[in-house]
């Protein structure tokens, strides 16, 4: 299994990698990366 380096958390500036095809964050309509702390902190603000 390969890990990839494939940017940073728009948010908290946490090292988000490609693990086996996997991205480990979530693509924002701007093209940028949340990891899944963040995502989840801002899906709990957003309800």
């Amino acid at each position: 299994m390969e890990k990839e380096f494939v940017g940073k958390c728009a948010k908290c500036q946490t090292d988000i990698y490609c693990n086996s095809g996997f991205i480990e964050a979530v693509v924002q309509e701007d093209k940028t990366l949340l990891c899944f702390d963040c995502s989840n902190e801002k899906e709990k603000k957003e309800t």
